[in-house]
């Protein structure tokens, strides 16, 4: 017997109602509204005129998932309690359209400063309506009559008899009847099983978005009563892990951890988070957050890496939170020394480079290891570091997990700059890429290739100085120039320079 859902129709005013009403909602997990005003009074003119807009995919059910709870300046209420809601899986853009022109919504963009009006758009009562090539719903004012769209579905006849000729009256009559009974094609899904709809989401999505596994585990995990919202619980900790500099590990740390401590098999690939338990996860989560804080700490007091940029893969976070979600006190003697041998041999090893979900799971065995305080085996795992050669010879690249972990070296040094002694400071916004000022050639580029030595963006030749003196300062001189005239200024350059790692300014060929 073939269960396959049979296409609904809704008219626009009852389309609006229900959204208003709260019964029909977008999920969190949709993309922002992104359409211009243009595109949505191309879509309202092909309603006008009688052309198909598509499908709207509807999901009707009793869950509850996080979802938006505005549009513009427009307040969406709640789902009345004991009524069925109806998810928008796919029409977004095109219902958000016709909600905000409808009701004249005002619409900020991200990263724009002016509100959209959706008040501005108009009826041109001039233009041929069976004439293709001619839009009669436009986004600005004309030489032509016109009247509001919010006017012509909304009708005042004392209004329309003040301002418009029995001619242009008849015509609005007419738009305002085609609106109105203009049928929307609507499928709704009835199946209370969320990863089904969510199956159906991601594959009718293949053209635009499609679902993260940390988004599918937000939807599943939702819960009004409880007041436990991850997406927005994730965007909380981020903004408090900002202000170490830790804001840019990514959502998968905290899905990795919550897999590894919560799964009978020990394993944190897809298929296992998938099938955690909502409530286990909701009542682990305020302890897995403790314990990536507490390796964040670890990370910047013990290796001294003072932002998350620089750490060779944030994935490196999750064994260490597995440590501290069991031990609530900092590491001393034995599990201190193993833990840091185990930091520097998996930044030292392209450990997670790939198929990092398996790795994770072998080393939280290393992690149990030392926590019963014993030296885990390496054996697997190769250390890409056998002489001098191999460091200079080591192009420098923010995307080589090899590289970041020799700047973590020098970072844990903690780099004074060379003109005042103080310590570097370092942010994670100038060190996303390879050319960022923070990052500084000590012997330029065209210095070292005028001197015969090809290899001028050695890891070896990195040193990590404060912006404003790689930019205002240093620039493109060489260290003969630059470091006599900082030795002139600065009395204690020759113990600064120590920092990062240079012991001798005249046996290291720097003056020279």
């Amino acid at each position: 017997m073939c269960n396959q859902p049979k296409p609904e129709s809704k008219r626009y005013r009852d389309l609006i109602h229900e959204i208003g009403n709260g019964d029909i909602k977008i999920p969190k997990f949709q993309r922002d509204f992104v359409w211009s005003i243009e595109k949505t009074t191309e879509l309202l003119d092909s309603i006008i005129k009688g052309y198909p807009i598509g499908t709207f995919i509807l999901w009707k059910t009793n869950e509850r998932l996080n979802d938006i709870k505005n549009i513009g300046n427009l307040e969406l209420p709640p789902t009345p309690d004991g009524n069925q809601v109806q998810y928008v899986l796919d029409g977004q853009q095109r219902i958000t359209s016709l909600y905000a022109a409808y009701k004249g919504a005002k619409i900020r963009r991200e990263g724009n400063k002016i509100k959209t009006d959706y008040e501005l758009i108009y009826v041109d009562l001039e233009k041929d309506i069976k004439n293709n090539d001619e839009q009669i719903i436009v986004s600005e004012k004309n030489n032509n009559v016109q009247i509001s769209l919010k006017h012509l579905l909304d009708i005042d006849y004392n209004y329309l008899r003040e301002n418009f000729n029995d001619l242009h009256i008849n015509k609005i009559i007419q738009y305002h009847g085609i609106f109105n009974s203009y049928d929307f094609s609507t499928v709704v899904l009835r199946r209370e099983d969320i990863d089904s709809v969510i199956e159906v989401f991601t594959r009718i999505n293949t053209g635009g978005k499609t679902l993260t596994l940390f988004e599918i585990m937000s939807a599943k995990t939702y819960d009004e009563e409880q007041n436990f919202d991850m997406q927005s619980k994730f965007q909380e900790f981020l903004k408090e892990l900002g202000d170490a500099n830790y804001e840019t590990i990514s959502s998968s740390v905290i899905l990795n951890v919550l897999s590894l401590i919560l799964s009978e098999n020990r394993e944190c690939n897809r298929k296992t988070i998938l099938q955690l338990e909502k409530q286990q996860i909701i009542d682990t989560w305020d302890d897995v957050i403790s314990a990536i804080r507490f390796s964040v700490d670890f990370f910047r007091s013990v290796f001294k890496i003072p932002v998350s940029k620089l750490l060779p893969y944030d994935s490196l976070l999750v064994p260490f939170s597995c440590f501290f979600y069991y031990e609530k006190e900092n590491p001393i003697g034995d599990k201190l020394r193993y833990l840091r041998e185990f930091f520097w041999r998996i930044s030292l090893s392209h450990r997670y480079s790939s198929a990092t979900e398996t790795k994770l799971a072998q080393d939280f065995k290393r992690i149990d290891k030392i926590r019963s305080g014993l030296r885990p085996k390496y054996d697997d795992i190769k250390v890409f570091l056998n002489s001098k050669q191999d460091l200079i010879d080591t192009n420098f690249s923010v995307s080589n997990s090899f590289c970041k972990a020799t700047l973590c070296l020098l970072a844990s040094n903690e780099p004074k700059d060379f003109r005042t002694n103080g310590t570097v400071f370092l942010d994670n916004s100038n060190l996303k890429v390879a050319n960022s000022k923070n990052y500084h050639h000590f012997f330029p580029k065209a210095f070292l290739q005028g001197n015969g030595v090809s290899n001028w963006n050695s890891i070896v030749n990195i040193t990590l100085v404060g912006a404003d003196l790689n930019k205002r300062l240093i620039r493109a001189r060489p260290p003969s120039d630059y470091i006599r005239q900082f030795m002139d200024a600065n009395d204690g350059l020759r113990s600064s320079i120590k920092s990062h790692l240079i012991e001798n300014i005249e046996e290291f060929g720097i003056l020279d």
